[in-house]
């Protein structure tokens, strides 16, 4: 009788044992009690916007028709980050670059006559297109990209925009690239379905229309540039 109470009470305290080396204990145990629950952590305040160098003009600003998603000036206006494009104290002389983005089967587009019509924009507001390459690329200059794709037999859609390209300083992680950066800083878009033979004439006066919004928004920030002098009237 003796001999199956101690092999009882040997036998429980192996089983607590077992037990204990299974699922530890609060001491003596060499396992690892689970971690506490993380307690929610407080959101962050947002940082009170900051800038350094010339902040963008509280009164004055020109009204932007398209302020979102557009190149250009992410700065402070009434304490608040807002996007604009910004023309102020650009050059006025800048060459012009027309490309053409063509599907299949469009009818034949002169690249030239495209050309003029931008640059006879440009001139009518005292804008040369003569900057010369010295020591760099030419920068600034102004891109017109026309693409052309066909909707049906004599139909086509016409997507253009005129873009700014300006040289810039870029900040990546120890990268600093044995050239130049060159970033759009301003752009005008505009889209329109034309047939074949309006196709030349329509595009012709896209490359009008994109120019005069360029050269407005330019008048905008540069109100104290000299004017191309009107022609002597002979009389």
């Amino acid at each position: 009788m003796k001999k199956l109470f101690c092999l009882l009470i040997s036998s429980g305290v192996l089983a607590i044992s077992s037990l204990t080396a299974a699922y530890g204990s609060s001491s003596g145990s060499s396992s690892q009690a689970l971690p506490a629950f993380p307690k929610p952590s407080e959101p962050k305040k947002p940082a009170k916007p900051s800038v350094k160098g010339t902040p963008l003009p509280k009164t004055e600003q020109p009204v932007m028709e398209k302020p979102f998603g557009m190149p250009g000036v992410i700065g402070i206006v009434n304490d608040r980050w807002v996007n604009s494009d910004y023309l102020g104290f650009l050059e006025a002389n800048f060459p012009i670059t027309v490309e053409l983005v063509l599907g299949k089967n469009i009818p034949h587009i002169d690249s030239a006559n495209v050309e003029n019509a931008l640059a006879d924009v440009l001139k009518s507001d005292n804008i040369t297109m003569d900057a010369d390459q010295t020591n760099g690329p030419t920068l600034p200059f102004l891109h017109l990209l026309i693409m052309v794709y066909p909707v049906d037999k004599n139909t086509y859609a016409i997507f253009a925009a005129l873009r700014l390209f300006e040289s810039v300083t870029v900040n990546r992680l120890k990268f600093q690239p044995a050239g130049y950066w060159q970033a759009v800083t301003w752009e005008n878009q505009d889209m329109i379905i034309a047939s074949s033979d309006q196709l030349q004439a329509q595009i012709k006066a896209l490359a009008t229309k994109l120019g005069t919004s360029f050269i407005k928004r330019y008048d905008e920030y540069n109100k104290e540039r000299p004017k191309k002098p009107e022609p002597i009237k002979v009389t």
